[in-house]
This record gives structure tokens, C-alpha cells and sequence, in this order.
């Protein structure tokens, strides 16, 4: 029986340490990256769980200015729908909204902004007079929806 040189299994072992050493390596750095990706997605979560209560900080803020009359209806309904459709889309189905949302759809044709200082004196007015009285129509409403969104626990958890 011819047994093997000692050479051999001194390589063979050194080929086996390393290959053990290498595998090492990569599974703690594997480990490593795996704890940073789970840190950056908590992180990413937390920082998306404070975007959404800044949202309900925001409704809320337009909520009570528009109910101490420092914003005006149509302004607010367009602020607060655009923000609760961005925090919950399912917001937008419910009855307890319903003025607010009706509003908002109602005026989103309206020019704002530069848009509105472009039109013709004539075409202002008109859009005035448009705006004026879907205020009227749902300003009760409205505003009884607007204590809801105050208290309203909006789940952001």
C-alpha cells in the first residue's frame, strides 16, 4: 500500500484552511451587509412613519385654519384632499369626507397660481363666480367635516 507524500496532505490542508478561511470572509461580510440593509429599511420606515404624521400634522393645521376662518374653503378642501389622498387613497370613498371631496373635485379645473393671474379679467371672474358658489353650497357641510378631520384618528402607524 502506498501511502501519500506528506507534501501533499500539507497542501491538500493549506487548500482546506484556505477555502475555509474565504468562506468565512464572505459570510461575514454577507452578515455585515445583511444588518446594514435591515438598519437602512428601518430606517427608511421610520422616516416614511414621520412623513405620514407630518401629513396629519399638516391636515390638521389647514383643518383649524380654515375653521377659524384663516383659510379659505375651496383653498383648504384642495390642501387637505390632496394631502389625505396622498396619506390614504381609500380616505376619498368616505362619506365623512364627502363635501370636502366634492369640493376639491368640483374646483380642480379652476387656474391657481400664475394660471389664474393669466386669465382675462372676465375669465377671473367667472371662475370667481364658480368657486363663490360651490363655497356656498358646501360651506355648511364643509365645516362640519373639518371638526371630524381635527379629532380624526388617522392611522399612520
Amino acid at each position: 500500500m502506498t501511502s501519500f507524500p506528506a507534501w501533499l496532505l500539507v497542501i491538500a490542508g493549506l487548500i482546506i484552511v484556505s477555502l475555509s478561511l474565504t468562506a468565512a470572509y464572505y459570510l461575514l461580510k454577507l452578515k455585515k451587509q445583511n444588518a446594514h440593509h435591515q438598519n437602512l429599511r428601518q430606517e427608511q420606515q421610520a422616516a416614511l412613519l414621520q412623513k405620514r404624521k407630518d401629513i396629519v400634522t399638516d391636515i390638521r393645521f389647514i383643518a383649524n385654519a380654515m375653521q377659524e376662518g384663516q383659510c379659505e374653503i375651496t383653498e383648504g378642501c384642495i390642501r387637505i384632499a390632496s394631502l389625505m389622498k396622498s396619506l390614504d387613497s381609500q380616505l376619498a370613498q368616505q362619506d365623512t369626507f364627502s363635501a370636502i371631496f366634492s369640493l376639491y373635485e368640483n374646483t380642480r379645473q379652476l387656474a391657481t397660481h400664475q394660471a389664474y393671474k393669466d386669465l382675462s379679467a372676465k375669465e377671473r371672474l367667472r371662475q370667481d363666480k364658480i368657486r363663490l358658489d360651490l363655497e356656498d353650497e358646501y360651506n355648511t357641510q364643509v365645516l362640519q367635516e373639518i371638526r371630524v378631520v381635527i379629532d380624526y384618528p388617522f392611522n399612520v402607524d
